[in-house]
């Protein structure tokens, strides 16, 4: 459920470059920033990002400010990392502008890439000043991706330097970043069917958005894991909002934007020639000559978030 190049995108030819803006990387050339501003508001671009993203991290990694995937995988993470609760953002409900606020200060792109500019992104979310929580796969596939960094929706780049909890099977990582984010809130309470959350991510290289939906219902499903070879049965809590690849590991919110699950992959429901309705998932599901009737999104649970961040207990264990 993350948003893939294979290959780097092509860069248009636009004549002489924009100059240099203040905080834009040392290069031969200037590099934009990856946004615009109109009346105060950051409006970003998917098309400026990845060469921006692709110099910052060129320049960390030649000044040595980054560690290397593989470096961040050893010793093996604790499955579970004791956090603060953070403190509440109201004790009273937020207007849908007011969550967005909040949920794009906390929010943060995820990035894994090379120096031949192949990449993968994906969400994430602060539960401490240096703390973020993503999916698993987000992070800890595609070894051929070595560095990995968070973006901040001012556009400040912070360095991943250690994986400070981390539960595969649950798809879960908690990445201690070099820089403060303001964190969100863990509810104390799943949401139920029917509730309104609010989530913030970068569906198809949608940078920052915002959308609302519901939780439609709680459910099992059985699918393969990014990377195993077995399917495993796994609860999840069913969403009606309009999310898809490059927000995996975005928090589902309510609305004193309090996090009550985190989303995580998609699953497409079509009919094909001979009316034959099947599911699929995945990032190369082919959906040609088929009709596509509609498509669930699907977050893991608030317990699982609770369990990793020691809030909870876990199954025969005990809250650290």
């Amino acid at each position: 459920a993350w948003l893939e190049a294979d290959e780097p995108p092509e860069e248009k030819a636009a004549g002489k470059p924009p100059a240099a803006k203040e905080g834009a990387p040392a290069a031969d050339k200037p590099v934009r920033l990856p946004y615009d501003e109109l009346d105060g508001i950051r409006c970003w671009s998917a098309e400026w990002f990845r060469p921006w993203i692709r110099a910052e991290v060129a320049a960390l990694r030649e000044k040595g400010k980054l560690v290397p995937k593989d470096q961040l995988l050893k010793p093996p993470a604790p499955d579970r990392l004791p956090v603060a609760p953070a403190t509440a953002v109201s004790d009273k409900p937020l207007t849908p502008v007011e969550i967005a606020d909040r949920l794009r200060a906390s929010t943060v792109l995820v990035i894994a890439l090379n120096a031949k500019g192949h990449d993968n992104f994906g969400a994430g979310f602060a539960v401490a000043d240096d703390l973020v929580v993503t999916n698993w796969h987000v992070f800890g596939l595609r070894p051929e991706l070595p560095d990995v960094v968070a973006v901040d929706e001012t556009g400040k780049v912070l360095p991943v330097t250690a994986v400070a909890a981390a539960r595969p099977e649950a798809d879960l990582v908690v990445l201690r970043v070099r820089g403060k984010l303001p964190a969100l809130p863990v509810a104390a309470k799943p949401p139920r069917p029917g509730e309104e959350l609010w989530q913030m991510g970068h569906t198809h290289m949608s940078l920052w958005a915002f959308t609302a939906g519901m939780v439609r219902r709680y459910c099992v499903e059985n699918y393969v894991p990014d990377g195993a070879k077995k399917s495993v049965d796994k609860v999840v809590m069913d969403i009606s909002h309009d999310v898809s690849k490059g927000s995996s590991g975005s928090a589902m919110v309510n609305d004193r934007c309090e996090v009550g699950g985190v989303y995580y992959r998609s699953r497409w429901y079509y009919q094909d020639e001979s009316n034959r309705i099947s599911a699929g998932e995945g990032n190369n599901l082919v959906l040609k000559d088929r009709y596509v009737l509609f498509k669930r999104n699907m977050c893991i649970p608030l317990r699982s978030l609770r369990e990793l961040l020691g809030l909870e207990a876990g199954p025969g264990g005990k809250r650290k």
